[in-house]
Parts: structure tokens; C-alpha cells; sequence
């Protein structure tokens, strides 16, 4: 949307995991997309298998249309065509490397992510040429090392190790996100040796606090093993700009 792609033009969606901050905002593009006229073609959603079905992407999307009864009945007024016909491309989690999407050119795989349990991944895009990886959260990985080295834009996530400083601001107690880092993410100084042997053209990180008490000490961690271009994902609406010779970022 940042980069004034419609509402109503996105039809492929790629989730990393069913935590809530991952797919919070996919009811909202499934209805108004669908209200705002995308009517002619179907949603397509791609995600991860859990352990069991109970725990993976089809079963997501299932109690959402549950969820969205009443919303869906009172939009019932207007144009739906394929709008609300979802389409479920939900991929063995196991399949390290296996592919996701093949098409026009556009390929995308998938591998696994340590991330609190089974059904976690990230996603390598590839198109004319040049490469772009989304992690999604989890622990630092040799499997992102196998499957994002050399790719133009690699983008993961980050927690600066500030849990006192984070406690007093947000109030969340020192041990629990001790615990939580320790468990489920990637410290700063992680994604920064990770990027150093990943090589991109470009280092960005998300799901981390944007705050001015936070991003020098931020920056600083990652620099300790990073000296190549880092940009932070935030604020909302960044954009990234690639070509095969320039790499921009624009807010």
C-alpha cells in the first residue's frame, strides 16, 4: 500500500506464522479489497502447515470466515464476485527450499524458522535477477545463511538487548522479555553477524520498538559486526526501491 500498490490489486499474500501480529490486518484487505473492487479475482493465501491441521494456515483461514460472518452479511449488498472465494496454499513447513510461488518470472521459497514452535518460515523472492528475503521472527538460523547468502535485500528481525530500559517504558517485566529474546527472536547483535555472512546490498530489520531511547543502542549492536548499508524497517509505510545497480529506501 506504501507503494501505492490498491488495495483491491493485492491477491497474493505470504504469511511467516499464525502469531496475531503476523496476519492481524488480513481480514481488513480480505473485505475492504473485496468492497474496494476486487471482485475479479480470488485472494490467494500462502502459509505454513502447523504440527497438526489444527495449527495450520487452512485452519486459520477457516475461523476467520467465522470470525467475519456478520461483516460479510452486511456487505452482502454490495459486489463480491471471487472477492470472498480465498484460496489456501498452505505448504509443508518441512520442505526446506521448497518452492511457493513460480510465476511471470517470480519465484519464492520457503524455510524453516526457530520461532516458539513448528509452523514458522521465511520466504526468498527471486525475479530479474535480483533477491529479496523476508524472514519473519525466529532465532538466528544456519538455514537463513543457506537460503538468503548474496540476496539483494535482506530484512529479519531485531531486539536490542535494553530489557531494563524496556521495562520502564512499556512496563513489561526485565524476565519475561529476557525469556521471550532468548526463546522466540534474534538479538541485535545477532542479525548484524548474520548480515555479515549474508552479504546483501542491503540490511533492514523490523519488529523491534522504533524510539528515539532505543535506535542509537540499536544501531550500535548491529554495527558491532555489520558495516555495510542498514536501514531500520520502520516507520510504517517504508518503502524499498531496488534496481540492479541502486538500492533506496523512501518514507
Amino acid at each position: 500500500v506504501a507503494a501505492r500498490v490498491s488495495l483491491n490489486s493485492i491477491k497474493q499474500v505470504f504469511i511467516t506464522h499464525l502469531h496475531v501480529d503476523h496476519y492481524g490486518s488480513l481480514p481488513y484487505l480480505w473485505m475492504f479489497g473485496t468492497w474496494a473492487g476486487g471482485w475479479h479475482e480470488n485472494l490467494t493465501i500462502h502459509g505454513p502447515s502447523g504440527r497438526t491441521s489444527d495449527y495450520g494456515t487452512k485452519t486459520m483461514v477457516e475461523g476467520m470466515k467465522m470470525m467475519t460472518g456478520w461483516h460479510r452479511d452486511a456487505f452482502s449488498v454490495f459486489p463480491v464476485g471471487k472477492g470472498w472465494d480465498i484460496i489456501v496454499n498452505e505448504f509443508d513447513f518441512r520442505d526446506n527450499g521448497g518452492v511457493v510461488y513460480e510465476k511471470n518470472g517470480v519465484k519464492v521459497i520457503h524455510w524453516q524458522r526457530s520461532h516458539a514452535k513448528d509452523g514458522a518460515s521465511a520466504y526468498r523472492l527471486d525475479w530479474n535477477g535480483m533477491c529479496f528475503v523476508w524472514t519473519g521472527d525466529g532465532r538466528p538460523s544456519k538455514l537463513d545463511l543457506k537460503y538468503a547468502k548474496g540476496c539483494d535485500l535482506y530484512v529479519t528481525e531485531l531486539q536490542p538487548e535494553l530489557m531494563e530500559i524496556n521495562s520502564g517504558v512499556q512496563g513489561v517485566p526485565p524476565f519475561l522479555a529476557r525469556y521471550t529474546v532468548d526463546t522466540h527472536h534474534t538479538p541485535a547483535y545477532a542479525s548484524g553477524y548474520l548480515a555479515n555472512q549474508i552479504k546483501p546490498r542491503m540490511f533492514m530489520t523490523t519488529h523491534m520498538n522504533f524510539d528515539p531511547f532505543l535506535n542509537e543502542e540499536t544501531v550500535a549492536e548491529v554495527r558491532q559486526h555489520w558495516k555495510g548499508p542498514y536501514h531500520f524497517g520502520a516507520p510504517d509505510g517504508i518503502v524499498v526501491n531496488m534496481t540492479k545497480e541502486l538500492v533506496w529506501v523512501r518514507e
